[in-house]
């Protein structure tokens, strides 16, 4: 039986091998999407020493003149995945209270509502690393209501 829920998939960060800290541009999400899992991709972390990549989600309350850590990905230091799952919609969320996250150390995620508008902010630590990543965005659409 085919789900109610149409998928979506968009990829948030191209894979590049990166060696600096940087944002990604601001991202959208179609407004019928309630939720999914973040998908970080890690191929390669290259020949650097003690090398880390921390890849961190900050959400906006004020359409884009703030923007607030709420989630990271656990601190890869090999050519690994990581998957994150997030919901969009506030009666979806649970209420509770967190230590605020932050793009490298602290809390891994707040149980937050997530703004439409985002952005997606990583850390390489290491002698000289060069690390190839990439960030891919598998959700779900609300099911389409049928006209009779």
């Amino acid at each position: 039986m085919p789900s109610p829920f149409p998928r979506y998939a968009t990829t948030l960060v191209a894979s590049a091998a990166r060696t600096t800290d940087a944002y990604s541009d601001v991202l959208t999400m179609p407004d019928d999407i309630v939720g999914g899992s973040f998908y970080l991709a890690c191929s390669s972390v290259g020949a650097s020493t003690t090398h880390t990549l921390d890849v961190a989600y900050y959400i906006t309350p004020d359409d884009g003149t703030t923007y607030l850590p709420v989630a990271r990905h656990t601190q890869l230091s090999a050519a690994i995945n990581d998957i994150i799952t997030i919901c969009f919609t506030p009666f979806m969320v649970a209420g509770s209270v967190t230590a605020a996250p932050a793009a490298t150390g602290g809390a891994l995620y707040g149980n937050v509502t997530w703004s439409r508008k985002f952005k997606a902010y990583w850390t390489l630590g290491g002698t000289s690393p060069t690390i190839t990543f990439a960030i891919h965005f598998i959700g779900y659409r609300l099911p389409l209501a049928s006209v009779y």
